[in-house]
């Protein structure tokens, strides 16, 4: 699944799925719950009235690294179907 939803990732990577940022980052068992933890913590401080800093725009170097991460995932998927 491709996603930027934290949440929505840690019910994924729970299920044993593979999870993907549209930045390029893989979610598993082994990352997850900090994610979700450093998510949670910036939705506390924002509510709490404190400005914190949003994702950065989208650039050709995150555009980059989506492309090669999904590649290689494909890749090594393809591989251990083979």
């Amino acid at each position: 699944v491709i996603t930027s939803d934290i949440p929505l990732a840690s019910v994924i990577v729970q299920k044993n799925a593979f999870v993907l940022t549209p930045y390029g980052k893989f979610y598993s068992a082994d990352n997850i719950n900090n994610a979700l933890s450093v998510r949670n913590l910036k939705m506390e401080l924002k509510s709490a009235g404190h400005e914190i800093g949003g994702q950065s725009s989208f650039s050709q170097k995150d555009r980059e690294k989506f492309a090669n991460q999904l590649d290689g995932f494909l890749r090594r998927m393809k591989t251990n179907i083979e």
